[in-house]
């Protein structure tokens, strides 16, 4: 008989459990919607940043041959949080190798210089000559 009893009482629900419950709910609709809210935020980011990126791209063509880029796509760049109002945008050189890429500057003013290692122009300077 104590048997039986124990079993019974494990279904039953007791209000602690229910406000537990709900209080789960509302914690994970309050999470899914920041993240929802921080993704359109992240998205309205890379809308407003994407042409910006694409001028630079399209001006380093303008000023050297060697850098030819097609169509800047929004599938290719990653877009990460940093601080509330700070954002990295992360777009990929297209059509130069990422070994043959040199990075210079200092991250917290966001000025960045893009050099070509030495192998690359020697080896675009040979097979153009």
């Amino acid at each position: 008989m104590l048997r039986q009893n124990h079993k019974r009482s494990s279904y039953v629900v007791t209000p602690k459990q229910i406000m537990t419950a709900e209080l789960n709910d509302k914690i994970v609709e309050s999470v899914n919607s920041l993240m929802l809210e921080d993704k359109a935020r992240t998205r309205l980011v890379l809308d407003k940043v994407s042409p910006l990126v694409h001028e630079v791209f399209i001006a380093l063509a303008n000023y050297d041959v060697r850098f030819e880029f097609s169509s800047l796509s929004l599938n290719s760049c990653k877009v990460e949080k940093v601080l509330e109002n700070e954002y990295n945008v992360l777009c990929p050189l297209k059509e130069l190798p990422e070994d043959d890429l040199r990075l210079e500057g200092k991250d917290t003013n966001g000025v960045l210089t893009v050099r070509l290692s030495r192998t690359y122009e020697d080896r675009y300077i040979g097979e153009n000559n």
